[in-house]
Protein backbone atom coordinates (compact mmCIF):
# COMPACT_ATOMS: atom_id res chain seq x y z
CA UNK A 1 0.00 0.00 0.00
CA UNK A 2 1.59 2.99 -0.86
CA UNK A 3 1.95 6.24 1.05
CA UNK A 4 -1.36 8.24 -0.35
CA UNK A 5 -3.17 5.53 0.17
CA UNK A 6 -2.49 5.34 3.57
CA UNK A 7 -2.77 9.40 3.92
CA UNK A 8 -6.26 8.51 2.44
CA UNK A 9 -7.18 5.79 4.90
CA UNK A 10 -6.12 8.20 8.12
CA UNK A 11 -8.11 10.53 7.03
CA UNK A 12 -10.58 8.33 6.81
CA UNK A 13 -10.39 7.72 10.44
CA UNK A 14 -10.12 11.28 11.38
CA UNK A 15 -13.54 11.90 9.94
CA UNK A 16 -15.41 8.94 11.33
CA UNK A 17 -15.58 10.35 14.57
CA UNK A 18 -18.54 12.70 13.42
CA UNK A 19 -19.99 9.22 13.02
CA UNK A 20 -20.68 8.67 16.51
CA UNK A 21 -22.44 12.17 16.54
CA UNK A 22 -24.72 11.20 14.08
CA UNK A 23 -25.04 7.83 15.53
CA UNK A 24 -25.98 9.56 19.07
CA UNK A 25 -28.63 11.73 16.76
CA UNK A 26 -30.32 8.52 14.89
CA UNK A 27 -30.37 6.57 18.61
CA UNK A 28 -32.15 9.16 20.10
CA UNK A 29 -34.30 9.73 17.28
CA UNK A 30 -35.27 6.17 17.36
CA UNK A 31 -35.78 6.90 21.53
CA UNK A 32 -38.55 9.36 19.95
CA UNK A 33 -40.23 7.34 18.01
CA UNK A 34 -40.44 4.46 20.96
CA UNK A 35 -41.93 7.01 23.33
CA UNK A 36 -44.62 7.87 20.66
CA UNK A 37 -45.60 3.98 19.99
CA UNK A 38 -45.43 4.09 24.03
CA UNK A 39 -48.17 6.94 24.48
CA UNK A 40 -50.57 5.26 21.87
CA UNK A 41 -50.16 2.11 23.48
CA UNK A 42 -48.76 2.21 27.05
CA UNK A 43 -46.39 -0.26 28.53
CA UNK A 44 -46.71 -2.18 25.30
CA UNK A 45 -44.18 -5.24 25.16
CA UNK A 46 -41.73 -3.65 22.02
CA UNK A 47 -40.83 -0.72 24.16
CA UNK A 48 -39.86 -3.03 27.27
CA UNK A 49 -37.62 -4.86 24.45
CA UNK A 50 -36.27 -1.76 23.17
CA UNK A 51 -35.37 0.11 25.69
CA UNK A 52 -32.03 -0.93 27.24
CA UNK A 53 -30.93 -1.96 23.77
CA UNK A 54 -31.68 1.87 22.73
CA UNK A 55 -30.63 3.02 26.07
CA UNK A 56 -26.93 1.04 25.60
CA UNK A 57 -26.39 2.14 22.25
CA UNK A 58 -27.23 5.84 22.85
CA UNK A 59 -25.25 5.74 26.41
CA UNK A 60 -22.45 4.23 24.54
CA UNK A 61 -22.35 7.08 21.59
CA UNK A 62 -22.73 9.34 24.66
CA UNK A 63 -19.66 8.73 26.30
CA UNK A 64 -17.89 8.91 23.21
CA UNK A 65 -18.75 11.85 21.96
CA UNK A 66 -18.13 13.29 25.31
CA UNK A 67 -14.56 12.00 25.29
CA UNK A 68 -14.01 13.97 21.85
CA UNK A 69 -14.77 17.22 23.92
CA UNK A 70 -12.63 16.77 26.65
CA UNK A 71 -14.90 15.17 28.77
CA UNK A 72 -14.93 11.76 30.84
CA UNK A 73 -17.06 8.93 29.39
CA UNK A 74 -19.47 8.90 32.56
CA UNK A 75 -20.10 12.41 32.10
CA UNK A 76 -21.97 11.33 28.98
CA UNK A 77 -23.56 8.67 29.98
CA UNK A 78 -24.90 10.45 32.91
CA UNK A 79 -25.94 14.04 30.40
CA UNK A 80 -27.54 11.26 28.02
CA UNK A 81 -30.02 9.63 30.49
CA UNK A 82 -30.60 13.30 32.05
CA UNK A 83 -31.50 14.81 28.79
CA UNK A 84 -34.19 11.92 27.61
CA UNK A 85 -35.54 11.31 30.94
CA UNK A 86 -38.70 12.58 32.51
CA UNK A 87 -36.73 16.00 33.50
CA UNK A 88 -36.08 17.05 30.02
CA UNK A 89 -37.79 15.58 26.63
CA UNK A 90 -39.48 12.83 28.38
CA UNK A 91 -38.73 10.08 26.25
CA UNK A 92 -38.35 7.38 28.80
CA UNK A 93 -40.92 7.44 31.54
CA UNK A 94 -40.81 7.24 35.11
CA UNK A 95 -42.15 3.37 35.66
CA UNK A 96 -39.49 2.78 32.54
CA UNK A 97 -36.98 4.44 34.98
CA UNK A 98 -37.86 2.13 37.58
CA UNK A 99 -37.52 -1.00 35.25
CA UNK A 100 -34.33 -0.01 33.63
CA UNK A 101 -32.75 0.50 37.28
CA UNK A 102 -33.34 -3.04 38.10
CA UNK A 103 -29.17 -3.69 36.59
CA UNK A 104 -28.20 -1.46 39.82
CA UNK A 105 -27.82 -4.64 42.31
CA UNK A 106 -25.60 -6.39 38.84
CA UNK A 107 -23.63 -3.03 38.32
CA UNK A 108 -22.97 -2.48 42.13
CA UNK A 109 -21.20 -6.21 42.49
CA UNK A 110 -19.26 -5.58 39.33
CA UNK A 111 -17.92 -2.84 40.97
CA UNK A 112 -17.08 -4.22 43.89
CA UNK A 113 -15.43 -7.09 42.32
CA UNK A 114 -13.41 -4.37 40.52
CA UNK A 115 -12.37 -2.43 43.46
CA UNK A 116 -11.18 -5.39 45.63
CA UNK A 117 -9.11 -6.91 42.51
CA UNK A 118 -7.52 -3.53 42.43
CA UNK A 119 -5.87 -3.41 45.71
CA UNK A 120 -2.23 -4.67 45.64
CA UNK A 121 -0.43 -6.04 48.49
CA UNK A 122 2.44 -5.84 46.48
CA UNK A 123 2.50 -2.27 45.98
CA UNK A 124 0.21 -0.94 48.70
CA UNK A 125 2.72 -2.75 51.77
CA UNK A 126 5.24 -0.07 51.57
CA UNK A 127 2.54 2.81 52.23
CA UNK A 128 0.08 0.39 54.53
CA UNK A 129 0.44 2.98 57.37
CA UNK A 130 -0.08 6.08 55.72
CA UNK A 131 -2.59 4.91 53.75
CA UNK A 132 -4.83 3.63 56.56
CA UNK A 133 -4.12 6.48 58.64
CA UNK A 134 -5.20 8.78 55.82
CA UNK A 135 -8.16 6.94 55.25
CA UNK A 136 -8.93 6.91 59.16
CA UNK A 137 -9.03 10.43 59.04
CA UNK A 138 -10.70 11.17 56.48
CA UNK A 139 -13.59 8.85 57.95
CA UNK A 140 -13.41 11.19 60.87
CA UNK A 141 -13.23 14.43 59.22
CA UNK A 142 -15.56 14.04 56.76
CA UNK A 143 -18.65 12.74 58.01
CA UNK A 144 -18.46 14.87 61.15
CA UNK A 145 -17.76 17.77 58.58
CA UNK A 146 -21.05 17.26 56.93
CA UNK A 147 -22.79 16.51 60.04
CA UNK A 148 -22.20 19.50 61.58
CA UNK A 149 -23.15 21.47 58.11
CA UNK A 150 -26.51 19.65 58.34
CA UNK A 151 -27.29 20.44 62.08
CA UNK A 152 -26.23 24.22 61.43
CA UNK A 153 -27.75 24.99 57.95
CA UNK A 154 -30.78 22.23 57.73
CA UNK A 155 -32.75 24.36 55.47
CA UNK A 156 -30.77 24.59 52.24
CA UNK A 157 -31.30 20.41 51.96
CA UNK A 158 -34.49 19.24 50.64
CA UNK A 159 -34.31 15.77 52.18
CA UNK A 160 -33.97 16.81 55.55
CA UNK A 161 -37.44 17.53 56.81
CA UNK A 162 -38.40 14.12 55.13
CA UNK A 163 -35.39 12.76 57.12
CA UNK A 164 -36.00 14.28 60.76
CA UNK A 165 -39.72 12.70 60.73
CA UNK A 166 -38.81 9.51 59.37
CA UNK A 167 -37.82 8.30 63.25
CA UNK A 168 -34.63 7.47 65.03
CA UNK A 169 -31.84 10.70 65.67
CA UNK A 170 -30.97 12.66 62.60
CA UNK A 171 -27.37 12.16 63.46
CA UNK A 172 -27.31 8.81 61.91
CA UNK A 173 -28.36 9.23 58.45
CA UNK A 174 -26.15 12.41 58.54
CA UNK A 175 -22.94 10.88 59.49
CA UNK A 176 -24.22 8.18 56.61
CA UNK A 177 -24.66 10.75 54.41
CA UNK A 178 -20.63 11.90 55.29
CA UNK A 179 -19.06 8.41 54.30
CA UNK A 180 -21.23 8.52 51.31
CA UNK A 181 -19.78 12.05 50.27
CA UNK A 182 -16.36 10.97 51.65
CA UNK A 183 -16.27 8.39 48.23
CA UNK A 184 -13.65 8.64 45.50
CA UNK A 185 -13.18 6.65 42.43
CA UNK A 186 -10.60 4.32 42.33
CA UNK A 187 -11.27 3.13 38.53
CA UNK A 188 -11.00 7.01 37.21
CA UNK A 189 -7.75 7.16 39.98
CA UNK A 190 -6.27 3.88 38.39
CA UNK A 191 -7.17 4.93 34.73
CA UNK A 192 -5.67 8.37 34.79
CA UNK A 193 -2.54 7.00 36.66
CA UNK A 194 -2.37 4.50 33.69
CA UNK A 195 -2.88 7.01 31.30
CA UNK A 196 -0.49 9.06 31.84
CA UNK A 197 1.88 6.50 32.90
CA UNK A 198 2.74 8.29 36.36
CA UNK A 199 4.66 6.84 38.97
CA UNK A 200 6.18 8.29 42.19
CA UNK A 201 4.72 9.05 45.83
CA UNK A 202 1.55 11.30 44.75
CA UNK A 203 0.74 7.94 42.19
CA UNK A 204 1.34 5.27 44.67
CA UNK A 205 -0.30 7.34 47.60
CA UNK A 206 -3.68 7.98 45.40
CA UNK A 207 -3.77 4.76 43.97
CA UNK A 208 -3.80 3.13 47.80
CA UNK A 209 -5.90 5.53 49.39
CA UNK A 210 -8.48 5.59 46.83
CA UNK A 211 -9.14 2.06 46.84
CA UNK A 212 -8.51 1.43 50.24
CA UNK A 213 -10.74 4.57 51.88
CA UNK A 214 -13.72 2.54 49.58
CA UNK A 215 -13.33 -0.40 51.74
CA UNK A 216 -14.14 2.47 54.83
CA UNK A 217 -16.82 4.04 53.00
CA UNK A 218 -18.53 0.83 52.42
CA UNK A 219 -18.10 -0.57 56.13
CA UNK A 220 -18.92 2.60 57.79
CA UNK A 221 -22.02 3.41 55.20
CA UNK A 222 -23.06 -0.21 56.15
CA UNK A 223 -23.48 0.23 59.39
CA UNK A 224 -24.95 3.33 59.41
CA UNK A 225 -27.40 2.50 56.82
CA UNK A 226 -27.93 -0.92 58.96
CA UNK A 227 -28.31 1.95 62.35
CA UNK A 228 -30.49 4.54 60.16
CA UNK A 229 -33.67 1.30 59.21
CA UNK A 230 -33.23 -0.28 62.34
CA UNK A 231 -33.77 2.62 64.53
CA UNK A 232 -36.19 4.24 62.31
CA UNK A 233 -38.31 1.07 62.84
CA UNK A 234 -37.91 1.11 66.42
CA UNK A 235 -39.34 3.20 69.29
CA UNK A 236 -38.79 6.83 67.24
CA UNK A 237 -37.26 9.18 69.96
CA UNK A 238 -36.89 6.63 72.45
CA UNK A 239 -33.47 5.15 71.71
CA UNK A 240 -31.25 3.64 74.17
CA UNK A 241 -27.12 3.01 73.78
CA UNK A 242 -27.96 -0.66 74.21
CA UNK A 243 -30.37 -0.25 70.98
CA UNK A 244 -27.47 0.93 68.85
CA UNK A 245 -25.17 -1.50 69.75
CA UNK A 246 -27.29 -4.13 69.04
CA UNK A 247 -28.49 -3.04 65.52
CA UNK A 248 -24.82 -2.02 64.73
CA UNK A 249 -23.51 -5.74 66.06
CA UNK A 250 -25.94 -7.09 63.53
CA UNK A 251 -24.58 -5.20 60.96
CA UNK A 252 -21.02 -6.07 61.75
CA UNK A 253 -22.08 -10.07 61.76
CA UNK A 254 -23.29 -9.74 58.61
CA UNK A 255 -20.55 -8.03 56.99
CA UNK A 256 -18.54 -10.78 58.44
CA UNK A 257 -20.59 -13.22 56.93
CA UNK A 258 -20.56 -11.57 53.66
CA UNK A 259 -16.44 -11.59 53.69
CA UNK A 260 -16.60 -15.14 54.68
CA UNK A 261 -18.70 -16.14 51.58
CA UNK A 262 -16.66 -13.99 49.45
CA UNK A 263 -13.42 -15.73 50.41
CA UNK A 264 -13.93 -19.28 48.13
CA UNK A 265 -15.78 -17.08 45.70
CA UNK A 266 -12.44 -15.69 45.18
CA UNK A 267 -10.53 -18.63 44.85
CA UNK A 268 -13.16 -20.23 42.77
CA UNK A 269 -12.63 -16.97 40.34
CA UNK A 270 -9.19 -17.39 40.88
CA UNK A 271 -9.03 -20.87 40.24
CA UNK A 272 -10.95 -20.20 36.37
CA UNK A 273 -8.87 -17.08 35.82
CA UNK A 274 -5.56 -19.20 36.09
CA UNK A 275 -7.17 -21.26 33.38
CA UNK A 276 -7.93 -20.85 29.67
CA UNK A 277 -11.40 -20.68 30.67
CA UNK A 278 -13.67 -18.68 27.61
CA UNK A 279 -16.76 -18.16 29.46
CA UNK A 280 -15.33 -16.40 32.75
CA UNK A 281 -17.22 -13.53 31.75
CA UNK A 282 -20.19 -15.24 31.53
CA UNK A 283 -19.00 -16.67 35.00
CA UNK A 284 -18.58 -13.00 36.76
CA UNK A 285 -22.05 -11.99 35.90
CA UNK A 286 -23.30 -15.04 37.23
CA UNK A 287 -21.60 -14.71 40.82
CA UNK A 288 -23.10 -11.22 41.01
CA UNK A 289 -26.47 -12.05 40.18
CA UNK A 290 -26.41 -14.91 42.31
CA UNK A 291 -24.93 -13.20 45.26
CA UNK A 292 -27.58 -9.84 44.73
CA UNK A 293 -30.68 -12.69 44.34
CA UNK A 294 -29.26 -14.70 47.85
CA UNK A 295 -27.85 -11.64 49.49
CA UNK A 296 -31.66 -10.89 51.22
CA UNK A 297 -32.34 -14.94 51.89
CA UNK A 298 -28.71 -15.12 53.44
CA UNK A 299 -28.63 -11.75 54.55
CA UNK A 300 -25.64 -11.26 53.44
CA UNK A 301 -24.05 -7.54 51.48
CA UNK A 302 -23.07 -8.03 47.85
CA UNK A 303 -20.93 -4.93 48.20
CA UNK A 304 -18.46 -6.42 50.67
CA UNK A 305 -18.75 -10.00 49.38
CA UNK A 306 -17.75 -9.56 45.94
CA UNK A 307 -15.51 -7.17 47.17
CA UNK A 308 -13.74 -9.74 49.50
CA UNK A 309 -13.71 -11.87 46.34
CA UNK A 310 -11.98 -9.28 43.99
CA UNK A 311 -9.41 -9.04 46.66
CA UNK A 312 -8.90 -13.22 47.60
CA UNK A 313 -8.80 -13.64 43.91
CA UNK A 314 -6.16 -11.08 43.19
CA UNK A 315 -3.72 -11.74 46.63
CA UNK A 316 -4.75 -14.77 48.59
CA UNK A 317 -4.33 -17.63 45.88
CA UNK A 318 -1.09 -19.11 46.03
CA UNK A 319 1.01 -19.32 42.74
CA UNK A 320 -0.72 -15.95 40.93
CA UNK A 321 -0.05 -15.20 37.77
CA UNK A 322 -0.13 -12.01 35.47
CA UNK A 323 -1.64 -13.86 33.19
CA UNK A 324 -4.01 -14.69 35.24
CA UNK A 325 -4.78 -11.34 36.29
CA UNK A 326 -4.64 -10.16 32.99
CA UNK A 327 -7.53 -13.16 32.56
CA UNK A 328 -9.71 -11.84 35.18
CA UNK A 329 -9.37 -8.10 33.68
CA UNK A 330 -9.91 -8.63 30.46
CA UNK A 331 -13.34 -10.35 31.23
CA UNK A 332 -14.34 -8.13 33.73
CA UNK A 333 -13.83 -4.91 31.27
CA UNK A 334 -15.97 -7.07 28.68
CA UNK A 335 -18.94 -7.72 30.83
CA UNK A 336 -19.27 -4.72 32.79
CA UNK A 337 -18.66 -1.88 30.02
CA UNK A 338 -22.46 -2.68 28.83
CA UNK A 339 -24.09 -3.08 32.27
CA UNK A 340 -21.92 0.61 33.88
CA UNK A 341 -23.04 2.48 30.66
CA UNK A 342 -26.92 1.07 31.09
CA UNK A 343 -25.90 1.76 35.14
CA UNK A 344 -24.78 5.75 34.69
CA UNK A 345 -27.54 6.25 32.19
CA UNK A 346 -29.86 5.27 34.64
CA UNK A 347 -28.16 7.62 36.78
CA UNK A 348 -28.82 10.35 34.57
CA UNK A 349 -32.66 9.08 34.08
CA UNK A 350 -33.42 9.51 37.78
CA UNK A 351 -31.61 12.67 38.20
CA UNK A 352 -34.92 15.35 38.85
CA UNK A 353 -33.43 18.64 37.32
CA UNK A 354 -36.04 20.58 39.24
CA UNK A 355 -34.99 19.20 42.61
CA UNK A 356 -31.68 20.08 41.50
CA UNK A 357 -32.46 23.70 40.17
CA UNK A 358 -34.05 24.44 43.74
CA UNK A 359 -31.34 23.00 45.66
CA UNK A 360 -28.58 24.07 43.67
CA UNK A 361 -27.08 25.71 46.90
CA UNK A 362 -27.06 22.41 48.60
CA UNK A 363 -25.05 20.70 45.99
CA UNK A 364 -22.61 23.56 45.97
CA UNK A 365 -22.13 23.20 49.84
CA UNK A 366 -21.93 19.24 49.77
CA UNK A 367 -18.86 19.65 46.87
CA UNK A 368 -17.06 22.74 49.28
CA UNK A 369 -17.24 20.61 52.40
CA UNK A 370 -16.35 18.01 51.06
CA UNK A 371 -13.16 19.38 49.46
CA UNK A 372 -12.58 21.31 52.33
CA UNK A 373 -12.72 18.37 54.62
CA UNK A 374 -10.17 16.28 52.23
CA UNK A 375 -7.38 18.79 52.31
CA UNK A 376 -7.91 19.35 55.84
CA UNK A 377 -7.74 15.01 56.86
CA UNK A 378 -5.23 14.83 54.18
CA UNK A 379 -3.06 17.50 55.52
CA UNK A 380 -2.97 15.41 59.18
CA UNK A 381 -2.63 12.12 57.62
CA UNK A 382 0.63 12.37 55.63
CA UNK A 383 2.13 15.47 58.29
CA UNK A 384 1.57 12.35 61.06
CA UNK A 385 2.94 9.47 58.66
CA UNK A 386 5.75 11.15 57.11
CA UNK A 387 4.49 11.14 53.45
CA UNK A 388 6.37 13.43 51.30
CA UNK A 389 5.82 17.14 50.66
CA UNK A 390 4.59 16.74 47.24
CA UNK A 391 2.00 14.31 47.95
CA UNK A 392 1.06 16.12 50.90
CA UNK A 393 0.50 18.93 48.85
CA UNK A 394 -1.70 17.75 45.87
CA UNK A 395 -3.13 14.60 47.11
CA UNK A 396 -6.25 16.34 48.28
CA UNK A 397 -7.08 17.00 44.66
CA UNK A 398 -6.47 13.61 43.17
CA UNK A 399 -9.34 12.35 45.63
CA UNK A 400 -11.71 14.47 43.40
CA UNK A 401 -12.54 11.76 41.22
CA UNK A 402 -16.21 10.46 41.79
CA UNK A 403 -18.22 7.71 40.12
CA UNK A 404 -19.20 3.90 40.65
CA UNK A 405 -19.33 3.46 44.42
CA UNK A 406 -20.94 6.56 45.35
CA UNK A 407 -23.87 5.76 42.62
CA UNK A 408 -24.08 2.66 44.51
CA UNK A 409 -24.51 3.86 47.04
CA UNK A 410 -27.33 6.37 46.05
CA UNK A 411 -28.89 3.24 44.75
CA UNK A 412 -29.45 1.34 47.70
CA UNK A 413 -30.48 5.23 49.67
CA UNK A 414 -33.18 5.31 47.06
CA UNK A 415 -34.59 1.91 47.37
CA UNK A 416 -33.96 1.79 51.13
CA UNK A 417 -36.07 5.21 52.30
CA UNK A 418 -38.95 6.69 51.09
CA UNK A 419 -39.64 10.22 49.26
CA UNK A 420 -36.02 11.95 51.28
CA UNK A 421 -34.07 8.83 49.93
CA UNK A 422 -35.11 9.46 46.26
CA UNK A 423 -34.24 13.17 47.08
CA UNK A 424 -30.87 12.33 48.52
CA UNK A 425 -30.12 10.11 45.82
CA UNK A 426 -30.48 12.73 43.43
CA UNK A 427 -28.53 15.46 45.32
CA UNK A 428 -25.81 13.02 45.68
CA UNK A 429 -25.75 11.87 41.58
CA UNK A 430 -25.56 15.87 41.06
CA UNK A 431 -22.38 16.09 43.25
CA UNK A 432 -21.09 12.91 41.06
CA UNK A 433 -21.66 14.59 37.72
CA UNK A 434 -19.14 17.79 39.23
CA UNK A 435 -16.65 15.70 40.61
CA UNK A 436 -16.37 13.39 37.51
CA UNK A 437 -16.61 16.53 35.28
CA UNK A 438 -13.34 18.04 37.64
CA UNK A 439 -11.54 14.78 39.01
CA UNK A 440 -9.88 13.35 35.90
CA UNK A 441 -9.02 16.72 34.93
CA UNK A 442 -7.37 17.72 38.53
CA UNK A 443 -5.88 14.61 39.07
CA UNK A 444 -3.72 15.25 35.24
CA UNK A 445 -2.90 18.54 36.54
CA UNK A 446 -1.45 17.95 39.51
CA UNK A 447 0.28 14.64 38.28
CA UNK A 448 1.83 16.74 35.65
CA UNK A 449 3.00 19.38 39.17
CA UNK A 450 4.04 16.95 40.71
CA UNK A 451 6.24 15.69 38.03
CA UNK A 452 5.35 12.34 37.80
CA UNK A 453 3.29 11.91 34.67
CA UNK A 454 5.11 10.69 31.97
CA UNK A 455 2.77 11.77 28.99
Amino acid sequence: MDRSTLHAHALKRRALPWGDWFGLLAAVGVLWVVSLVDLVQPSHSATLLLLPGLLLVAGALAGRCATQIGLPRLTGYIVLGTLVGPAVLQLVTEDQVKVIKSVNELAIGLIAMMAGAEIRLSWLRSRLAAVVVCALAKAAVTPLAVLVVLLLVPGIFPFWDGLDAAGGPAWVPALMIGFVVMASSPMVVVSVIKETRSAGPLSEMAMGLAVFKDVVVILGFTVLLALTKGLAESTGDDTSATQIFSVGGTALFHIALSVALGVPIGWGLAWLSEREYPRLAWALVGVSLVVALLAPSLHIKPLFCLLAAGFTCENMWPRRSAWGSHHLEGALGRVSAPVFVVFFVAAGLGLHLDMLRDAWLAVVVLVAVRMASFWASLEIGCRLTGVEPVARRYLWLGMVPQAGVTLGLAAIIESSFGDWGIELAGLLVACVAIHELAGPVALTWVLKRAGEAKV
